[in-house]
């Protein structure tokens, strides 16, 4: 199950066996989730949207990856666990992004 909410606040309460990003930088951007390397979802963030991967257990491993757009092929990627909202203030390439 994916859930994208267009206007949603970090301070949202999420599901703990979902694995969330909420975009607070100030530009649009491309978006993977991946847990357990077998859900995957994808989505375009505008500022202060965000994007959840609805995964079957709480602390599944994944990843959430961010790049300038679909075709890019550098961004940052970072480590991460369901049941975690994975905030990114700030956006540079070559894994040099700033999370919260």
């Amino acid at each position: 199950m994916v859930c994208l909410s267009l206007s949603a606040h970090a301070s949202d309460e999420i599901s703990s066996t979902s694995l969330c990003v909420h975009n607070q930088s100030d530009v649009e951007l491309f978006f993977v989730l991946r847990l357990n390397n077998v859900s995957r979802t994808t989505g375009v963030l505008k500022t202060d949207e965000r994007l959840c991967l609805q995964g079957t257990e709480t602390g599944h491993p994944g990843t959430v990856a961010v790049f300038e757009s679909p075709l890019a092929m550098e961004g940052c990627t970072r480590l991460a666990k369901s049941g975690q909202m994975h905030i990114l203030t700030d956006y540079s390439s070559f894994d040099n992004c700033t999370w919260q």
